[in-house]
């Protein structure tokens, strides 16, 4: 974690790190459900996983936006990888 940002700086990079996983991930989705809960996604996160988690931890607000920032963006790097690899293997996998 950079301890240059402040917690300003940090709330700007999960905002931003929010819309690229939405962004990212929507077209991932196969269905219409699907689609709309990657927006609830980031919200689930928070609610269930980040506050309680932050809170019992004791965790401080910028150590908390780096944690989210970070995840979103591993669901979107992991999510590109699996992608790629799908469509390059795609042929080979219908063809034989």
């Amino acid at each position: 974690m950079s301890v240059r940002l402040s917690t300003d700086d940090w709330w700007l990079v999960a905002f931003g790190a929010t819309v690229v996983h939405t962004a990212a991930m929507y077209w991932c989705m196969p269905t219409r459900k699907a689609r709309l809960r990657m927006f609830a996604a980031p919200l689930a996160g928070w609610l269930f996983l980040l506050l309680p988690n932050a809170t019992v931890k004791g965790y401080s607000v910028p150590h908390t936006l780096y944690i989210h920032s970070g995840v979103l963006l591993t669901f979107v790097v992991m999510g590109t990888a699996c992608a790629g690899a799908g469509a390059y293997s795609w042929e080979y996998l219908v063809h034989g």
